[in-house]
């Protein structure tokens, strides 16, 4: 059990870390979209 969590421990810290930088990449052209829909 221990073992398993200390195999899949780097592999969730990757995906974090991708999704933290994916969201962050994004969160501008997030808020360009959303303007682009109040101006219609």
């Amino acid at each position: 059990m221990l073992m398993s969590i200390l195999l899949n421990f780097p592999l969730l810290i990757a995906r974090f870390t991708y999704l933290c930088m994916f969201n962050y990449s994004n969160e501008k052209e997030f808020v360009g979209i959303k303007r682009i829909n109040d101006l219609q």
